[in-house]
């Protein structure tokens, strides 16, 4: 097997492995900045309410 064919295969196995390890990282930050925003806009809710 040429040796680019090796190179590549093992580029794309490098690759894979940080998407696996990013993703769920990524999902994780969203969802808290996605509740931080939600519990900052509580107060002014309960403000329009009174």
């Amino acid at each position: 097997m040429p040796i680019w064919i090796e190179l590549l295969v093992s580029l794309l196995i490098v690759y894979a492995g940080i998407v696996a390890l990013t993703v769920p990282w990524l999902r994780r930050r969203r969802r808290l900045r996605a509740l931080q925003l939600r519990r900052e806009a509580s107060p002014a809710r309960k403000r329009e309410e009174q």
